[in-house]
């Protein structure tokens, strides 16, 4: 450990000690979460993360980031919060919509799960492809054989060679 990085954790936690409120810009939260995460310390840095967006309702990035955190620690249910949350911040951010469709689908929630992917849908997503394959593979577990049909098809239209897909829609024409 480098002597100044060192000497900053403890400050920034006095400082956390001292000002737990001050959350504006440049404060020690970020800057914490940001020691952490430069140390690959990522149980602390979520933790931080956590407590700033607590206090601070507008903490856009920092939701950002404890969505990238929850999902490699396979929080789906802290994920699928995170995701209200910053859908309730920025509606227009794929990546609350993505949140909560990740949740929703690792828990089994198929109405939920529909509901963020038709959404992902409408805000010009990267991934055409993989996003209809999902809606078409939720669909299909809730049993609306039709337009899950549509859905496998058009995910297909957008990647035909999607072996995944293929298959799913195999099994859809119960073959």
């Amino acid at each position: 450990c480098a002597l100044p990085i060192c000497e900053a954790e403890p400050v920034l936690k006095q400082a956390l000690k001292l000002y737990p409120g001050y959350l504006a810009g440049d404060n020690a939260y970020e800057k914490l979460a940001k020691l952490y995460r430069d140390q690959k310390k990522f149980a602390a840095e979520r933790a931080v993360l956590e407590s700033f967006a607590a206090l601070d309702l507008s903490a856009v990035p920092a939701r950002l980031r404890l969505i990238e955190l929850q999902r490699d620690a396979k929080d789906w249910t802290a994920l699928g919060e995170t995701g209200r949350r910053l859908t309730a911040i920025d509606p227009l951010l794929p990546q609350g919509h993505e949140a909560l469709s990740l949740s929703a689908e690792h828990l089994n929630r198929t109405d939920d799960a529909i509901k963020s992917l038709e959404r992902l849908l409408l805000l010009d997503p990267d991934d055409l492809a993989d996003l209809h394959y999902r809606l078409a593979r939720v669909l299909h577990a809730k049993g609306k054989t039709v337009e899950a049909k549509r859905h496998v098809l058009l995910a297909l239209e957008e990647a035909p060679r999607f072996r995944d897909a293929q298959q799913l829609l195999l099994k859809l024409a119960g073959k």
